[in-house]
């Protein structure tokens, strides 16, 4: 079971009882667990942005090896340098390698990121102004497109296990 606590994420083992902390200053949200158990996908939320992110975990969650991201806290980016930029945040994640796969600078949110059977892709909705659609990541060509569109709210979109169908 992975939970969001103080805006971070955290994983509890049921068998040794124990919570195992995965990040600092992150502010996640809306985590999911990709269906090899390899991956988190989550929103990370700076100045009213919510950008998509994906960590990739390692096994070993007893190291205490914690490792900085800085994110601009304008635009929400990771950054690969933090040169000449005022606002950072350091963000720091154990046991793993972070990956931020969507950021939008104009406005547009995204919202409840769910992974695919196959772990392919990425389903989500997102809104610029009123309204929500749905959108897909696809992971493997990086590539980001609206999957429905219109005027009523599209939400919590959700893959079927076994069948070619989205539930929202």
């Amino acid at each position: 079971m992975i939970i969001t606590k103080y805006n971070d994420l955290f994983i509890y083992d049921f068998e040794k009882e124990q919570e195992i902390r995965l990040t600092r200053q992150m502010r996640s949200k809306n985590p999911d667990w990709s269906k090899d158990g390899h991956k988190i996908t989550f929103v990370g939320e700076t100045n009213g942005l919510n950008q998509l992110f994906v960590l990739y975990l390692e096994n070993d969650f007893e190291n205490e090896n914690w490792q900085p991201y800085k994110i601009d806290l304008e635009t929400g980016k990771l950054l690969k340098k933090s040169n000449n930029i005022e606002y950072i945040r350091t963000a720091e994640i154990r046991g793993g390698k972070l990956v931020q796969v969507l950021s939008f600078e104009n406005g547009r949110q995204i919202y409840h990121p769910r992974w695919s059977p196959d772990d392919s892709e990425i389903i989500f909705d997102t809104a610029e102004d009123y309204g929500r659609d749905i959108a897909v990541y696809n992971v493997k060509n990086k590539k980001y497109s609206i999957l429905l569109s219109g005027k009523e709210e599209l939400r919590y979109p959700i893959y079927h296990p076994t069948e070619n169908a989205v539930y929202y």
